[in-house]
């Protein structure tokens, strides 16, 4: 019977958890810990441990990543039955890292004999520092649920980064798990406390968010930029790599769509289009090729570069983002580094070339690509453009290696058509937005069916296109020639760090408390 009420606290935190995650309610993610650490504070071995943070992690990935069950169908392949299946095994693993974490804590809580509210800091710690590097297909934390919330916390993560707000989150719930004690215990004022406290932190961070928006320096660099949205079916791309006809097709239909959005806006800096728009891969037998002529054709009458998805080849295929200039042809290129597994790539197969043909035809929707040299900004009209390729957007060690090399704006190309009608497009359309108030640069985004749009140094999201239907809009950013180097910019890679200090530190005081 105590199991039950155990695993249930554990069933009502991945609840709690999956439901604080974009689209949902961030306020959720506040106290969405506390069921399930309470139930650990009653764990009698690690077999326990592991299994009430396991239900917890399957939950929440059940509800937050739902989508991979689309992914499985419409990208795979599989029948439904099979993609279900999927589902459930990756919801298995996905946040397996609660498990893991939770066990190191049992261990050390037991060998230190620590009191309840330092057991419960080093909670947070644990599984802090296992979100923070457990090597996770979509690395979702608490940090990314602030962006949609009224409060402007998330403005902070020019100090922190989004991590380090994931970190302020879950400790939240350890204070507010003290609550529950002092209810308890029958200590009225000492929950009083807690409460005051919580919500004092809540004011002062919403105060210190406001005004470091309001703080951003006087903008001295503009762009006018136009988005292309073709909104390209998934059998059509699939099409598009063994026939002409589809490749002809989807490159008349991006040319006819720019076209419409060049006899709206005029004077346009540059055109985007998303990841992979142009379905014909780029080397120097195909460069001449009918495709590309038409491409530039338009480009060299318009007068407007173009920055597009492309593949590129030449002793592997890459997925890439080429320039092109007027009159000049591709100008520069970038080659994406940081691969998808399961869908670019597949782990630890790349010396490998049998095991990866044997892949390929068993799972002909996986791919093999190449890997670029890493976060290379681009040189555009004396414009440092930091592109990133779809998933590598997600990752802010990669986007502060794009900043600490000159980046002037982000610049975001996306295919999320394999996710369908989920929440996944809204989650990565935040999750890469969110470099953006890291970093007080202006993000531009660009997708097949959406969700495209553009966010402001000030992190100001601004008109989102809709989902699955063609569209075309401009943005008008401003930045800065030389943009602020933010305190995340220069301590990012080291927030963990910082982390351990003040759980060692918060851990000692309560310590002294105790021992008063």
């Amino acid at each position: 019977m105590e199991t039950r009420r155990l695993s249930l606290l554990a069933l009502i935190s991945g609840i709690c958890i999956g439901f604080s995650y974009i689209p949902f309610y961030a306020i959720l993610g506040l106290f969405s810990l506390v069921p399930l650490f309470l139930a650990l504070d009653e764990a009698k071995n690690l077999k326990q441990v592991f299994k009430y943070s396991w239900i917890s992690q399957f939950i929440l990935s059940l509800i937050g990543f739902h989508w991979v069950a689309t992914t499985a169908h419409d990208f795979g392949y599989m029948p439904w039955w099979l993609s279900i299946i999927v589902l459930l095994v990756f919801c298995s693993v996905m946040h397996i890292h609660f498990c893991i974490a939770f066990m190191i804590w049992f261990k050390l809580k037991n060998k230190f004999q620590l009191k309840q509210m330092q057991s419960d800091i080093l909670k947070v710690l644990c599984l802090f520092a296992l979100e923070t590097y457990w090597p996770m297909l979509f690395p979702w934390n608490f940090g990314y649920t602030w962006m949609t919330s009224a409060f402007p916390i998330a403005q902070t993560a020019e100090i922190w980064g989004f991590t380090g707000l994931s970190f302020l989150s879950i400790l939240a719930n350890a204070y507010i798990k003290q609550i529950y004690h002092a209810r308890q215990n029958n200590n009225a004022a000492y929950a009083q406390k807690i409460i005051i406290g919580v919500l004092a932190s809540i004011f002062c961070l919403s105060l210190l968010g406001y005004s470091l928006k309001e703080s951003v320096p006087s903008y001295d660099k503009k762009w006018k930029i136009g988005v292309v949205q073709a909104n390209i079916g998934n059998f059509d791309k699939v099409q598009a790599e063994h026939g002409y006809d589809f490749q002809r097709a989807i490159v008349d239909k991006y040319l006819d769509l720019t076209k419409q959005l060049l006899e709206k806006e005029s004077n346009l800096d540059l055109v985007i289009w998303p990841e992979t728009a142009i379905p014909v891969s780029y080397t120097e037998s195909s460069k001449n090729s009918q495709l590309f002529q038409k491409i530039q054709l338009l480009i060299n009458q318009s007068k407007t570069p173009l920055l597009a998805g492309s593949f590129f080849k030449d002793h592997s295929l890459y997925n890439g983002a080429g320039l092109w200039l007027p009159k000049i042809g591709l100008s520069t290129k970038y080659l994406k580094t940081m691969l998808l597994a399961f869908g670019e790539t597949v782990p630890f197969t790349e010396n490998f070339p049998e095991v990866q043909r044997f892949i390929k035809k068993t799972v002909p929707a996986i791919s093999f690509f190449g890997k670029g040299s890493g976060s290379v900004p681009m040189d555009f009209q004396q414009t440092k453009i930091g592109v990133n390729i779809c998933y590598e957007g997600i990752h802010p060690n990669f986007v502060i290696d794009l900043k600490n090399k000159g980046s002037q704006i982000f610049i975001n190309l996306t295919n999320d058509s394999w996710f369908g009608k989920t929440f996944e497009p809204y989650q990565h359309l935040y999750m890469t937005l969110a470099r953006s108030i890291e970093h007080r640069i202006p993000s531009i985004r660009s997708t097949n069916t959406g969700i495209s749009t553009a966010i402001s140094a000030q992190g100001e999201i601004m008109e989102r296109s809709p989902l699955h239907q063609e569209w075309t809009g401009a943005y008008e950013l401003e930045g800065h020639i030389n943009p602020p180097k933010t305190l995340y910019q220069i301590i990012g890679k080291y927030i963990l760090a910082f982390a351990i200090l003040i759980s060692l530190g918060l851990m000692f005081l309560f310590r002294e408390k105790s021992n008063q």
